[in-house]
Formats: structure tokens, C-alpha cells, sequence
């Protein structure tokens, strides 16, 4: 399930010119934590 939302997270941001990105949550999170930045 995450590979499938991962993946759909970069198809959206490829299409609309935006990016992603993953990484590791900071304290006191636990995890990973995802981003994406597309234009108006």
C-alpha cells in the first residue's frame, strides 16, 4: 500500500510540476513523513 501511495504522490506531482519528497519524521514523531509542493 505505502509503494502504491508513493507512487501516486510522484505521478501527481510529475503532472502538475511540482515535487515530493520523503523522509524520516523528527522527534518526538516516530516514522516517515512525506511533502509535495506543486504551483497554483
Amino acid at each position: 500500500m505505502v509503494e502504491r501511495a508513493l507512487w501516486l504522490l510522484a505521478a501527481v506531482a510529475g503532472d502538475w510540476g511540482g515535487e515530493w519528497g520523503a523522509r524520516e519524521a523528527g522527534p518526538p514523531h516516530q516514522g516517515a513523513k512525506s511533502l509535495m509542493v506543486v504551483p497554483r
